[in-house]
């Protein structure tokens, strides 16, 4: 089976989708896991590794934690963040065309692509 993971955010968002893509491809899928620069890259992993464009690591240590600056900055760097991840989202299931979808709730236009 076709499997495409998809993750956006911190560590804590982005680990528990890893773990699923190195189970499901240790059980013999084909696993696309496409996450932003926030988790490493392995090299050795068993899944391919497709990149969405962002960094809320980056995001974080830029602006810090404060939700009053997040609030303010949120159009000139959050939106846009948000919308180059969605778009890439949908470009990389038309492109390979999946069995299954497995999306972070971030990640808004998943289902959508999915169901195209």
């Amino acid at each position: 089976m076709k499997m495409y993971v998809a993750t956006i955010g911190s560590r804590g968002d982005n680990e528990p989708f890893r773990a699923l893509a190195r189970e499901a491809a240790a059980a013999g899928h084909e696993v696309f896991f496409a996450h932003t620069s926030d988790p490493s890259s392995e090299p050795h992993e068993p899944y391919a590794t497709l990149s969405l464009p962002g960094s809320f690591e980056a995001l974080i240590a830029d602006q810090g934690v404060s939700i009053t600056r997040a609030l303010l900055n949120y159009r000139t760097t959050v939106k846009p963040m948000l919308e180059a991840a969605y778009q890439q989202v949908v470009e990389q299931i038309q492109e390979i065309s999946p069995d299954v979808v497995v999306y972070h709730p971030k990640l808004v236009t998943a289902p959508v692509a999915a169901h195209a």
